[in-house]
């Protein structure tokens, strides 16, 4: 359970770092906050984020990899569908700290 709270404010803490960077201010970002919808960040940004989580996880992402598009539901990603598709990666690599 640890773990996914490190994950957790790991990735809120880039997107509260990204937001910032692009021009995007009082957004709180809870576990339903859809990132395109309620955020108002884009499909192309997300290519953009996930270099940020590249940068913080030491992990390289798979190159179809949006961390704003949910590719199940075809919109946006929420928050905790972000936390948990990173999870997922990470895991997928035996990575799940983010740490190899």
């Amino acid at each position: 359970m640890r773990e996914r709270k490190m994950v957790e404010e790991r990735v809120r803490r880039q997107l509260a770092g990204f937001l910032l960077r692009s021009g995007t201010r009082d957004v709180e970002i809870r576990a339903t906050t859809d990132l395109i919808k309620d955020a108002g960040l884009t499909s192309l940004q997300g290519l953009e984020f996930v270099l940020d989580l590249c940068d913080e996880f030491h992990f390289d992402f798979p190159t179809d990899f949006n961390p704003f598009v949910d590719d199940e539901r075809r919109r946006g990603q929420t928050f905790d569908g972000l936390v948990k598709a990173i999870e997922r990666h990470l895991a997928s690599e035996g990575a799940s700290n983010g740490k190899k």
